[in-house]
């Protein structure tokens, strides 16, 4: 009889094969783009007695914010686990449960 475990685990696999496989390709893409973007902004005019704007540099980059929002997401499925692992035991007929065929 086959696990579980071993069905999530087999299509997990492939779920995050292909993720890997799709990032790969649209970072490969952006870096062939990225030249033609630097060439595109050198043509730009330049205006050199524009007001910089100080909120635009005090916001976070773009690395910071995938960083912090991964980090939540890890919290909140680890607290969801153990919650749902918590709530098992204290049924114990949740773990114990067969279903009628």
């Amino acid at each position: 009889m086959i696990k579980y475990s071993d069905i999530t685990k087999s299509v997990g696999d492939q779920a995050v094969d292909t993720a890997k496989l799709v990032q790969e390709r649209v970072v490969e893409g952006l870096e062939a783009f990225d030249p033609i973007t630097d060439q595109f902004v050198s043509m730009l005019p330049t205006m050199p007695d524009a007001p910089k704007l100080p909120l635009i540099e005090a916001l976070p980059s773009f690395t910071d914010i995938v960083e912090a929002n991964a980090a939540l997401i890890e919290r909140v499925v680890k607290a969801n686990k153990d919650f749902a692992i918590a709530v098992a035991k204290a049924v114990p007929t949740f773990e114990k449960a067969e279903v009628a065929a």
